[in-house]
């Protein structure tokens, strides 16, 4: 009996949310030639070249040193058309030129997809209908040669997406949004051009949450006052537990932009919810110097999501005069007086 009671003990301590990530392709197969099933063909160019030098883990990724890939698309599994569903992919340019497109509702016929671009600085969202090109959404970004980078769709819910540009770290770097206007399911496709390294292309189901922003600037306050409030937006995708977020130090949050302020603060609903608005400013307990840190937001079995805040704190500004009085004397009425002066 005591036997039982630790493993049920254990079971709950380590006990993991029920959310799923499947690694779609990490390019490691050895013994079929590229592309392999369940990948396909969709137009023609130069073949992707499996290699040990383009991989992010493992032995292999692939290469497009060569010259300007053709589409793959594979339509097996479904992704996407669901709120906090991601699809990612790993990226290497080695030079600041070329395209990686990762597509996804792709079909024999085409695709939507992120677009990893150092040629022309960018995040791109296209439409590849008939696997042609036309921007939806676009984000300026100057890439750094041979650095990976993530990309990654997430959809917010079944029609609209938000992609999002990672670097090596996981640190955001930059996102945009779109609202597709239809459900947007389907196969994963891919797409490279330039000398870039490509790898682990990977779909997450389960708890997500995201924010309107990845930096907040928070201003410059007075010692002794709070400054102005600053707003963003947080939203989750089929979250399991309330969400926590919490303020760095000297810094406090609250749901108004005008009272209730605290350094915690908890959202209990589960699901999918949001755009909750967020509300922060500077503590009026703040020293001097820089504000710093992150807001962190929380929630069981989802990715922690920061917030960095940045500000300052000074002293009020002095006026000072000399000297502190004036004795302007005596003059007859209708007359003027002296002149005196003080600075």
């Amino acid at each position: 009996m005591r036997y039982v009671i630790w493993l049920l003990l254990l079971s709950v301590a380590f006990a993991v949310p029920a959310w799923s990530q499947t690694n779609l392709e990490n390019f490691e197969t050895t013994t079929s030639s590229w592309p392999w099933s369940p990948w396909a063909l969709a137009n023609t160019g130069t073949a992707l070249t499996q290699t040990t030098t383009a991989a992010h883990s493992g032995t292999y990724g692939m290469s497009s040193a060569a010259g300007t890939s053709p589409w793959y698309y594979r339509t097996t599994p479904v992704v996407g058309g669901s709120a906090g569903h991601k699809l990612s992919c790993w990226v290497m340019p080695t030079s600041t030129t070329g395209r990686t497109y990762v597509g996804f509702g792709a079909t024999a016929s085409g695709c939507y997809s992120v677009v990893l671009a150092p040629n022309t600085s960018q995040l791109l969202l296209q439409n590849n209908a008939s696997w042609s090109f036309a921007d939806l959404a676009s984000a300026a970004w100057t890439y750094t040669s041979s650095a990976w980078y993530k990309i990654e769709v997430e959809w917010t819910s079944s029609t609209a997406v938000i992609c999002r540009l990672y670097n090596s770290s996981s640190t955001l770097l930059t996102s945009v949004s779109y609202n597709l206007g239809s459900v947007v399911s389907g196969g994963v496709a891919l797409r490279s051009f330039g000398a870039h390294n490509i790898d682990d292309i990977q779909y997450l189901t389960g708890p997500g949450l995201s924010t309107s922003t990845s930096s907040l600037n928070l201003g410059t306050a007075y010692v002794g006052q709070n400054s102005t409030p600053v707003s963003y937006t947080v939203s989750g995708f089929s979250t399991t537990s309330s969400t926590s977020i919490t303020a760095p130090s000297n810094v406090e949050l609250s749901f108004s932009q005008s009272s209730g302020y605290m350094d915690n603060l908890n959202i209990a609903t589960t699901g999918s919810w949001g755009p909750t608005t967020i509300w922060a400013r500077i503590k009026n307990t703040a020293p001097t110097g820089a504000i710093s840190g992150n807001i962190s937001h929380v929630s069981s079995g989802a990715t922690t999501v920061n917030v960095a805040v940045s500000g300052n704190v000074v002293n009020p500004p002095s006026l000072t005069v000399n000297p502190t009085s004036l004795n302007l004397g005596t003059t007859p009425q209708g007359t003027a007086g002296s002149t005196f002066s003080y600075s």
